[in-house]
C-alpha cells in the first residue's frame, strides 16, 4: 500500500512535534494514569491505597485524549482517518496492526535520532567493530584502547569521563551487551547502524 511507504518520514515529524508540543503534559499524563478511577473511588497504582474522588463523566480514553488536545494534534489524527478510509482500513483489528506498527516504527526512529544526538563517534567505531563479530563478540580489554585515543583527541570532553562510564553509555542505550569479559552488540545496536548508514549519518562524529 501507498500508506506504508510514505508515511515513516510524515510519523517521524508527527513525533518531533509530538514531544516538542507535549513534553509538559506528559510529564502530568504520568501521573495521572498512576490513578485508576472506579466510580467515586480512585485507586494509586504505585500504593495501592483507595482514595475518595468525584465520579468523572470522561472515559479512561478520553480524559487521556483530553491532555494532549492541540489543533495541529487533531488536524493531524483527521488527515490518518481519511488515509485509513481510503485505503480501506476499517476500525478493527487491521487498523489496529497498522497503527501498532507505526507505533512501534516512530519509537524506533525517535530512539535512533536521540541517541545519535548524545553518542560519541569513538563509541559509534566500537558498534561497528562489534557488528563483524556478532557471535564471538570482543573482550572489553580491547576497547580500552579506544576510549583512550579517543581521551587524547578530545581531553576536555574525557576529562571527567571515565572507560566505564564510556562503555555503561551503550549499555545503558541497549547497543550493547556485558557478557562476563566480553561485550556484544545487541539486535538495537545492529539496527542502529544500519539506520545511521540509511539516512547518511556521519559516523565520524566527534568524541
Amino acid at each position: 500500500m501507498d500508506i506504508l511507504a510514505s508515511w515513516p518520514v510524515a510519523l517521524f515529524a508527527l513525533g518531533v512535534v509530538f514531544f516538542l508540543v507535549f513534553k509538559q503534559p506528559i510529564s502530568r499524563l504520568i501521573d495521572r494514569v498512576r490513578r485508576v478511577g472506579v466510580g467515586n473511588t480512585g485507586i494509586d497504582a504505585a500504593s495501592g491505597t483507595q482514595t475518595g474522588g468525584v465520579a468523572s463523566q470522561l472515559s479512561a480514553a478520553d480524559e487521556l485524549l483530553k491532555t494532549f488536545d492541540n489543533a495541529l494534534l487533531l488536524q493531524r489524527e483527521e488527515e490518518i482517518r481519511r488515509e485509513f478510509e481510503k485505503n480501506n482500513l476499517a476500525q478493527g483489528s487491521d487498523r489496529d496492526r497498522v497503527l501498532i506498527r507505526f507505533l512501534a516504527g516512530l519509537s524506533i526512529t525517535l530512539y535512533f535520532e536521540r541517541t545519535y544526538s548524545i553518542i560519541w563517534g569513538s563509541q559509534i567505531g566500537v558498534l561497528e567493530i562489534l557488528n563483524q563479530f556478532r557471535e564471538s563478540g570482543v573482550e572489553i580489554e580491547i576497547f580500552r584502547h579506544s576510549y583512550e585515543q579517543a581521551a587524547v583527541r578530545e581531553p576536555n570532553l574525557y576529562r571527567d569521563y571515565t572507560f566505564e562510564g564510556w562503555l555503561g553509555f551503550m549499555v545503558d542505550s541497549r547497543l550493547i551487551n556485558r557478557r562476563g569479559t566480553k561485550v556484544y552488540i545487541t539486535l538495537e545496536g545492529t539496527e542502529f547502524l544500519k539506520y545511521l548508514v540509511h539516512q547518511g549519518f556521519n559516523l565520524y562524529k566527534r568524541g
